[in-house]
Formats: C-alpha cells, sequence, structure tokens
C-alpha cells in the first residue's frame, strides 16, 4: 500500500488558518530524521477559533 504525503510550509499553513479565523495554541514540529521513512519534518498545528469581541 502506498500513500501520498504532501510537504507545505508550516508558515503557509499556519497563515491560511489564521486567516480563517483560528489562532494557533500549540505547534509540534517533529524532525526530518525521526522519520526515515519520509524523510521531511512533520509539523502538527493546534487552534482554536478567534473569539469575536
Amino acid at each position: 500500500m502506498t500513500y501520498r504525503a504532501y510537504r507545505h510550509s508550516t508558515r503557509r499553513v499556519a497563515g491560511l488558518l489564521l486567516d480563517l479565523g483560528l489562532d494557533e495554541v500549540a505547534r509540534l514540529v517533529v524532525a526530518p530524521g525521526e522519520d526515515p521513512r519520509r524523510g521531511f519534518p512533520q509539523v502538527c498545528l493546534i487552534t482554536r477559533r478567534t473569539l469575536m469581541e
């Protein structure tokens, strides 16, 4: 079985989420060497909806 992996800039994705009204709360970055199968950084972003006043 094969899977596709897409590489997107973390900064770009975080910016798109911000444009959609989501604030970044936390970011987890996995270094490229931690996953020899993929060989590039992996990022998990935790966001929450921006409070409207």
